[in-house]
């Protein structure tokens, strides 16, 4: 959601950051789930501390959206307001926050070992942690895009409300005249 936003306020390239920057933090988060998948499964303490710090996440990110956030003003194609480096660490941040990402790695880690299907090897969890880096880019990647097609679409609408309401008041001006002058 971050990353279409961003794409709709700030432009592509702004949100092209954030999901660059999320999609970095998603691989290491990977790596980490996957190399140190016996710490959780072996101790359910640390499966509740996140379940905890998940609840208060979505409550608090819920409550921001309802509350406070105000809805988002496409601005065109202005495309960036802040440094790339801040929109890369500010995707890094929202990324870090998720952090139902770990019981989802280390669930996806376990099921494909226990299958067969991936060992787990240094060279296996490289390869499988640059794919879920690189999958998770291709959708943010996507999210952008469409806050650029949102934007886009925003923007023929309002043009075409704008033509419309401009044919009314012409229409308005047309009777009007056809009333002063030809009512006389």
């Amino acid at each position: 959601m971050t990353v279409a936003e961003t794409a709709i306020k700030k432009g592509f390239k702004a949100g092209l950051m954030i999901a660059i920057g999320a999609s970095f933090v998603e691989l290491i988060q990977a790596f980490i789930a996957l190399k140190f998948t016996w710490i959780f499964v072996e101790n359910p303490a640390v499966e509740s501390a996140l379940d905890i710090i998940a609840l208060i996440v979505f409550w608090g990110l819920g409550l921001y959206y309802f509350f406070i956030a105000q809805p988002a003003q496409p601005k065109g194609n202005k495309e960036e307001e802040n440094s790339k480096m801040s929109g890369f660490l500010k995707g890094m941040a929202v990324s870090s926050v998720n952090v139902l990402v770990f019981p989802y790695w280390i669930f996806y880690g376990t099921y494909l070992t226990t299958n067969g299907w991936m060992q787990m090897e240094d060279e296996f969890v490289y390869t499988f942690v640059i794919g879920v880096m690189m999958g998770t880019f291709t959708l943010l990647f996507l999210y952008a895009k469409l806050g650029l097609l949102i934007t886009n679409r925003a923007e023929r609408l309002t043009s075409y409300v704008n033509k419309f309401i401009g044919l009314v008041f012409i229409a308005f001006g047309i009777y009007q005249a056809c009333k002063t002058w030809g009512g006389h």
